[in-house]
């Protein structure tokens, strides 16, 4: 990896609740069955005091990783294009759901987000280049047009909030 650009992140959203301290015990909170959003949500949900999974369980962890629930919330994995539905479903109360799909059903992370990802996030996208060239004059150029203080607020702008600055 050359250089960090944006997290463009996963948050929780609900129209049940307002505020994370309102889920209540046994809550239905819905997440993606695609593995690595499956993944990134559980641990966003560890990082909020949710749920704690196994040490060092990485960033593709499973339900079955989990090993604490304080408030036995039933996790249901989702096809990941569903879970904007599930936020009309009076049975969940809170849906973790990525960028792609929140902005094409009109949601912003920022906006609406109960909580997200933040720009520690390692799922940041990244500026990649061969073994062979990384270090190359053009490329280390390319990363330092790319990460100023003019392209991330550019990138603010463009995204509503919704490209958290990852370098």
């Amino acid at each position: 990896m050359v250089g960090k650009t944006f997290v463009f992140p996963i948050a929780a959203y609900s129209h049940r609740i307002k505020n994370i301290s309102e889920l209540p015990e046994g809550a239905t909170v819905t997440i993606s069955n695609e593995t690595t959003t499956l993944g990134r949500s559980l641990l966003l949900l560890q990082a909020q005091g949710l749920l704690k999974l196994k040490p060092g369980v990485g960033y593709l962890p499973t339900t079955l990783d989990i090993i604490d629930n304080p408030k036995q919330l039933k996790i249901v994995e989702v096809d990941t294009p569903q879970l904007t539905r599930t936020l009309d479903d009076p049975n969940v109360s809170l849906s973790i759901i990525n960028t792609n799909f929140s902005a094409q059903a009109g949601l912003s992370a920022a906006r609406d987000g109960l909580f997200m990802e933040g720009p520690d996030s390692p799922y940041v996208n990244a500026i990649v280049a061969r073994e062979d060239n990384k270090d190359s004059k053009k490329i280390q150029e390319l990363k330092a047009a790319f990460q100023t203080s003019e392209v991330a607020e550019k990138a603010k702008e463009v995204y509503k909030g919704d490209a958290i600055k990852g370098w």
